[in-house]
């Protein structure tokens, strides 16, 4: 019983969440939105880091789906944060996708989607670039690591902090919403499909497809696609 009402209350939060977002239709209204709640509006940041954990130099132009609604938007992507900002005046509007359901980005090329993933055992919400849809879609999580300071040592000066690019992984996301991250062995990735796993095994070998390289997941992930 008590399962059920944790349940119960979890689905009405979650209701509430994004069942009393307005329709947004343009920029405007997204920002107005967003800046409703304070929290979302920042200054600047970053001030002693070196580096950027941001995908694109500026804010670029974008197509945002925001509640279903698709308008054009000026975004950019954070990484280390793993969140869409705006820009206002000298503000930095951060979009929580826990309060706001931009559910899509496409920008310069690239097709970003919000979806649950596997972290370490539990599952949390976060943006991925669509590579491959179909039954299982290949997707791609950009990764930054933020690099602590390091105090003055003896012959070596101090470090300032920094970002720095770490390896991205590629994630598989079923057709329920979640995604789960590929192994990069050979062996093992043809068990994370779940099935078609011999004829996955078969098609690798035959093509010498290998589980690290971007190219080579893309045809998987298609082959496993085409099968019935």
């Amino acid at each position: 019983m008590r399962k059920f009402s944790i349940l119960f209350i979890f689905l009405v939060c979650s209701n509430y969440m994004f069942g009393q977002q307005p329709v947004i239709t343009n920029t405007d209204e997204l920002i107005n939105y967003v800046e409703s709640n304070q929290s979302n509006i920042r200054g600047e940041r970053y001030v002693n880091v070196n580096g950027s954990p941001f995908l694109t130099d500026g804010f670029v132009a974008s197509k945002a789906n925001v509640g279903d609604q698709w308008i054009d938007a000026e975004l950019r992507y954070n990484i280390y944060e793993d969140n869409f900002e705006m820009l206002k005046g000298d503000k930095t509007i951060i979009i929580d996708p826990n309060t706001v359901d931009l559910k899509e980005v496409i920008q310069e090329g690239k097709h970003f989607i919000l979806t649950s993933y596997n972290r370490g055992g539990g599952w949390m919400k976060g943006y991925f670039q669509l590579i491959s849809p179909g039954k299982k879609s290949l997707l791609l999580k950009d990764k930054i690591q933020l690099i602590r300071p390091k105090a003055e040592e003896a012959y070596k000066g101090a470090q300032p902090a920094r970002f720095q690019k770490g390896a991205d992984s590629y994630w598989l996301l079923d057709q329920s919403g979640k995604a789960e991250k590929l192994p990069t062995r050979k062996r093992k990735l043809p068990e994370a499909f779940g099935d078609h796993v011999k004829q996955i095994e078969k098609y690798m070998k035959t093509n010498h497809l290998s589980a690290k390289k971007d190219e080579d997941l893309i045809k998987i992930t298609e082959y496993y696609n085409s099968l019935d």
